[in-house]
């Protein structure tokens, strides 16, 4: 369809195709085609279609309304005369009182003008589908806040006139509905909701360009098969932010040509492969600390235990192939496995050490050979940290200073501070890489506190040992770093889990974990089985409770009771446990002073310990364990 217009000279035809939007590889958005009779972007929210110069070499458009104007309108503003219609007039505008440009309606005896935006504004109600009454177009000449970006401009809104809080930007009005961007190289394009889908409100959410929230009001773009999100604003911005590369879900699209450091190739890298590696035996072979020697099959002597320690190198009974090996979740804790005195961890292979005497002792190979003395360590640089088998507490428990759970093994101790510190953190590398962030970029120690940890997204009240990268924000706790092995089996499961720190593609339903079935954040690491589609919370695995890194089995007599006392944990009553192990739920009471156990000791979260009867279900807390031994010198067995 052509027509002639009086403000052109050559032929207009009419366009409805709608325009893709599209963000290019400098992250600029393309140029809107703006109307020459009202200045405002083409295509409109309003229009159906726009005129355009038959002449490929005029840039000459307008909207399908301002083209259809009349060339003379009686208007309430102005009833004693008829308002004619003007091409190019500069105005200040009697109706909004803004200075103007282009298509103008003019009494010529009155000197009266009229922006065609003010004159038309009847005609320009629109109804969007990000609100359920019509909106007007007005112009404010303040700032306003915009229910779509929550920023605050001035200038050009759409405004309900029955919700007056409700004020769209001209400029997010007229957002495409899908957009591509190149921070989301994908064969699909974000789409624009207007207010963040509910089944993505369970959790926290962040904006994968800018990486700071996103809110469940405003609008939003994001792509639910990648999980991505993005910041209206952010998506259709020119700006790239520079720390954004270093996303670990960017990892593999990061173009900035990185020199690996050269003297990085002795780093020790993570996360292990599975649960059968020992974790300290991997540190020290990898600074080269320990080494393969003959001495493995001598009988030792070691300072920690009176007996002497003979080897065990050939295969054991509590040891399996770790290609078959079940990891022991929250809900299968054992207590028939063999567990390390110093690092209080599962020995899973060959060799190791076991008292002469049949005591319930036994030892890592690497946990025999730690180094006695630690100097400067990042946790308490200030004194020199000692070795002890058994830290001078009551029941030989303390907390870490590096991870702050409690611990019944070996101990780096300062006695003039009263610190302690675990054997596993005692032995953590200065410096790593890991997987789940920039190949080239190298991971220091540091004790600090821990505004939010990137792979479980827990903030620390105190500090503690974690991973910094020196060229940008990534941040890992050191549990975190270190104790999620790549992979890990389950008894419900024939393949195994894989550590996987960003959503699976073309994922189906909403994130669940099979072992809580309590919902699953998919940007915070999880375990994920491809072949069956399961998911698992690495919180729910038995390294990161409470009591994790605490061997029982020990008992306590005191004069009050005629059975011997066992220390178990304080767990929640829906954890299901072996029938063996004589858990306390966290209502339980203590039998002495009547208080619920798990107040007995102050720790977030409530996962401690208390003692319990190992025939009947007499239960103490531990303060009160403790005033017995102290007051009646009860045997520690």
């Amino acid at each position: 369809m052509e027509i002639d217009h009086f403000s052109h000279e050559h032929h207009l035809i009419l366009e409805e195709e709608e325009h893709k939007h599209v963000i290019n590889g400098d992250g600029d958005i393309q140029r809107f085609r703006c109307c020459n009779g009202c200045l405002d972007p083409i295509p409109s929210s309003f229009d159906g279609g726009y005129y355009r110069c038959v002449s490929n070499k005029c840039e000459f458009f307008l909207h399908k309304l301002c083209a259809e104007l009349p060339p003379e309108i009686n208007h309430p503003l102005h009833p004693e005369h008829k308002l004619t219609l003007f091409a190019e007039m500069s105005c200040l505008c009697d109706g909004c009182n803004c200075s103007w440009r282009n298509f103008t309606y003019h009494c010529q005896e009155c000197d009266f003008d009229l922006d065609i935006i003010c004159a038309t504004l009847a005609e320009r109600k629109i109804d969007h589908k990000s609100h359920m009454h019509p909106l007007i177009r007005l112009r404010h000449p303040g700032l306003f806040n915009c229910k779509a970006c929550d920023i605050k401009h001035e200038g050009i809104f759409y405004q309900c006139l029955i919700c007056l809080s409700f004020l769209i930007h001209e400029s997010c009005l007229l957002l495409p509905t899908t957009i591509e961007h190149s921070d989301h190289e994908e064969d699909h394009p974000l789409i624009l909701a207007y207010s963040l889908p509910s089944q993505y409100c369970t959790f926290q959410n962040f904006c994968d360009i800018c990486t700071k929230p996103v809110e469940p009001i405003p609008w939003v773009y994001y792509c639910s098969i990648c999980v991505f999100f993005a910041h209206v604003n952010c998506a259709a911005s020119k700006i790239e932010p520079f720390m954004s590369i270093f996303l670990p879900r960017r990892a593999s699209k990061v173009t900035i040509e990185e020199v690996e450091d050269s003297d990085s190739s002795d780093v020790i890298h993570f996360p292990v492969v599975d649960q059968s590696v020992t974790l300290i035996s991997y540190i020290l072979k990898g600074t080269n600390i320990v080494t393969e020697d003959e001495t493995a099959n001598q009988v030792l002597n070691h300072f920690s235990h009176e007996h002497p320690l003979i080897p065990e190198v050939q295969d054991c009974d509590c040891s399996e192939s770790s290609s078959k090996r079940k990891l022991c979740l929250m809900n299968d804790t054992r207590v028939d496995e063999t567990i390390c005195n110093a690092c209080v961890k599962p020995i899973f292979a060959t060799p190791f050490y076991r008292c002469a005497e049949q005591c319930n002792f036994f030892l890592h190979k690497c946990c025999a050979e730690l180094p006695t003395k630690i100097d400067q360590h990042p946790s308490h640089p200030e004194h020199l940290l000692i070795l002890l088998p058994k830290s001078p507490t009551f029941f030989n428990l303390f907390e870490c200073g590096g991870c702050h759970l409690y611990c019944n093994g070996f101990s780096y101790t300062c006695s003039r501070c009263t610190f302690y510190l675990d054997v596993q953190c005692g032995s953590l590398p200065n410096t790593i890489k890991h997987e789940g962030h920039h190949p080239n970029h190298v991971l220091s120690l540091r004790s600090k506190i821990c505004n939010g940890c990137d792979a479980c997204s827990r903030t620390s009240y105190r500090p503690m040992l974690a991973y910094g990268c020196d060229s940008c924000d990534f941040l890992l706790e050191s549990r975190c770093a270190l104790l999620l092995s790549q992979k890990v089996r389950h008894r419900y499961d024939e393949h195994p889990f894989i550590l996987t720190y960003y959503p699976v593609k073309y994922h189906s339903d909403e994130y669940y974990c099979d072992l809580c079935e309590k919902p699953l954040n998919p940007k915070i690491w999880f375990y994920h089985c491809g072949y069956c589609d399961r998911s698992i919370h690495f919180g729910c695995l038995r390294p990161f409770y409470r009591w994790a890194n605490i061997k029982y089995g020990r008992t306590l007599e005191i004069e009050s009771h005629q059975h011997p006392l066992a220390l178990a944990p304080v767990i929640h009553p829906d954890t299901k446990l072996n029938n063996s192990f004589r858990a306390i739920t966290n209502y339980s009471r203590c039998d002495n002073c009547s208080k619920f156990l798990y107040n007995s000791i102050y720790v977030r979260n409530a996962y401690l310990f208390g003692f319990r009867c190992v025939e009947c279900d007499f239960t103490l807390c531990y303060e009160c364990a403790e005033s017995c031994n102290y007051e009646h010198g009860d045997e520690l067995k």
